[in-house]
């Protein structure tokens, strides 16, 4: 089995609820030989996975969340405390809801990822940036043994 080591970073606005959980399977890893090249590398989906029953979720707040420069947040991925709802103007206030820059680090043997999480705006795109990158997940892979 190959061990690797994966990271989850939540893009500007989504997260507030990435909370909810990213979850590891236990299946071992194949190796990029032993796959054909047209699989060799995971596609992505615009439709919700079927979730197999035996999938063991974890709730990313018990294992850390890294880019949280407080504690004592409204909610748990505020990047302002709540003491600074008054002090500040309301569109920095708006923004601080948003998640950038907070990441979740993990190891693990899984052929499959699964992520629940819920976008906190009904907004799901920017007239800067597409739905993709305000609205969606970053997972970034490292894997030792190469």
């Amino acid at each position: 089995m190959i061990a690797r080591r994966l990271l989850l970073t939540s893009p500007a606005p989504p997260a507030a609820t990435l909370a909810a959980s990213a979850l590891l399977d236990s299946a071992p890893v194949a190796r990029a030989a032993d796959t054909a090249p047209e699989t060799a590398r995971p596609r992505a989906s615009t439709r919700p996975a079927t979730v197999p029953a035996d999938v063991v979720w974890h709730d990313v707040r018990d294992w850390g969340v890294e880019g949280r420069g407080f504690d004592d947040t409204a909610n748990y991925f505020d990047r302002l405390p709540a003491r600074a709802k008054d002090v500040v103007r309301p569109e920095v206030w708006n923004l601080s809801h948003d998640s950038a820059g907070m990441s979740v680090r993990f190891e693990t043997d899984a052929t499959d990822l699964y992520a629940r999480y819920a976008v906190t705006r009904p907004e799901l795109a920017m007239s800067h940036m597409a739905a993709s990158g305000v609205s969606g997940l970053d997972i970034y892979g490292q894997q030792d043994d190469i």
